[in-house]
């Protein structure tokens, strides 16, 4: 393939981890004669010399090509203002390999330029029949004793975590958006930390600017049912009125509504 194969400059010189063995990276191809030859980009790599910013011919070290992606094409105008017999492509060559860590190939830096983060701690309402010892909310009037649900407040922490990254986070949204961590994560314990949105912009294609939403309930995402009262509609029946054991556990339950998935591949670290 005849021209000059260069990474765009103005991008962070970092290449996008997709899952955890794949990294991607934008081109240009200038110069090309007689029209580009976009099959050779299926099987065509290029080494990234360490520090220098530049590229050589040749395969990078233990890397494959699995994908190749053209996201723009043009011909070339000549100084006249006609059309030249040269072209330029701009697109993204994906690398595979079965490690996470190759010369010249770098996952996104989780400390890296562009980093931003915000976080916000409110209170969320919500309905209990617990109070603070998480002991059922009772009273008793006349030997009869009525269980309460009552509205109460919680502290509930919002982080917007953001980065610019270099391939397109679609497939990562689907599989993050509405999964909670499985294991500590950033200091938070197992299944408090939802990974609620994953937002992201681009301008040409080749850089996303990416925003990461997590909300962290320390107390947990379970919601809490109790089995309603027969003799007061729309109240959880008492549960002291049940024999303690197998029945009164049946009475009550806090299910989860969220999967879990392991958040260390997105390589975030949070301040």
């Amino acid at each position: 393939m005849a021209g000059t194969l260069r990474f765009d400059t103005d991008q962070p010189n970092i290449s996008a981890a997709i899952g955890g063995d794949s990294w991607a990276r934008p081109f240009h191809i200038e110069g090309l004669q007689n029209g580009p030859d976009v099959s050779a980009l299926a099987v065509e790599a290029y080494a990234l010399l360490p520090n220098k910013g530049t590229l050589v011919p040749g395969p990078l070290v233990g890397m494959t090509v699995a994908d190749a992606r053209i996201t723009q094409l043009w011909r070339e105008r000549t100084p006249g203002g006609g059309l030249a017999n040269t072209w330029s492509v701009q697109g993204v060559v994906i690398y595979r390999s079965p490690t996470t860590t190759t010369a010249g190939v770098e996952i996104p830096d989780a400390n890296g330029p562009g980093i931003t983060q915000s976080t916000e701690v409110t209170l969320e309402e919500y309905e209990t029949d617990l109070d603070e010892n998480d002991n059922q909310i009772t009273t008793t009037f006349d030997n009869e004793i009525q269980a309460h649900r009552v509205t109460a407040y919680r502290p509930v922490t919002t982080i917007v975590w953001g980065r610019p990254e270099d391939a397109s986070p679609r497939a990562r949204a689907d599989t993050y958006t509405n999964k909670r961590n499985s294991g500590i994560w950033n200091g938070y314990a197992d299944g408090t930390v939802l990974c609620q949105a994953i937002k992201y912009d681009t301008t040409d294609g080749a850089t996303w600017n990416v925003r990461y939403v997590f909300v962290v309930k320390p107390f947990g995402w379970g919601q809490r049912v109790v089995h309603e009262d027969p003799y007061y509609p729309g109240q959880p029946i008492p549960l002291s009125t049940i024999p303690a054991g197998a029945e009164r556990d049946a009475a009550q339950a806090t299910p989860n509504l969220q999967q879990t998935i392991s958040f260390a591949p997105l390589n975030i670290a949070l301040t």
